[in-house]
């Protein structure tokens, strides 16, 4: 939760959005929650595993210039729950 909530905060995304932090913790909190922590690789960690890896890209690989920030914010949270449920 801190790594998200750290990430949309130095994109600004929370307030370029006018997402309350009360609201984007809840958000986290259930994505962490809905996660099958008993599994080897699709985890919470493979989770931030993705979205750094994303980030990573967004920053050295210039992605941003390509990207508006509603397509940064869906893009983290893509990466954030692109495993959950998965057995």
């Amino acid at each position: 939760m801190h790594f998200g909530f750290k990430l949309f905060q130095s994109y600004g995304l929370l307030e370029k959005f006018s997402i309350a932090d009360t609201n984007f913790a809840n958000l986290l909190g259930q994505i962490k929650a809905s996660f099958y922590e008993n599994n080897t690789y699709h985890n919470t960690l493979r989770a931030i595993d993705v979205t750094r890896n994303f980030h990573y890209f967004i920053k050295q690989g210039e992605l941003s210039s390509y990207l508006s920030d509603l397509n940064i914010m869906a893009g983290f949270i893509a990466a954030l729950m692109h495993d959950l449920g998965h057995p």
